[in-house]
């Protein structure tokens, strides 16, 4: 890093040598580091329900369908029987209007 300071300073100045010096030693430290690098964008498109997700998303929940079959079943249907008793109180509620 020192022959960098000295070609800075042959080429540069002093002035600037130190200040481009003194960001290279900062750029060591692991904080600062990081802002060295790139985040790499492996879906190129701004469109978040992009096909290859969708379909990503369809092959992990089969998955988990075959490998939990049991616990997969439990669980909807437990969501099946939820969302009807709330879809049967909230018929009641809006049928009676309100009054007790």
């Amino acid at each position: 890093m020192l022959e960098m300071y000295t070609y800075w300073l042959k080429t540069v100045g002093e002035r600037v040598a130190r200040r481009q010096y003194g960001w290279a030693v900062l750029r060591l430290i692991l904080p600062f580091n990081r802002l060295k690098t790139k985040p790499s964008h492996d879906n190129p498109s701004p469109f978040p329900f992009h096909p290859a997700m969708i379909r990503n998303y369809l092959k992990i929940a089969f998955r988990n369908l075959t490998r939990n079959g049991m616990y997969s079943s439990i669980s909807i249907g437990g969501l099946a029987v939820g969302k009807a008793v709330a879809l049967t109180i909230s018929l009641w509620v809006w049928g009676y209007g309100f009054s007790l």
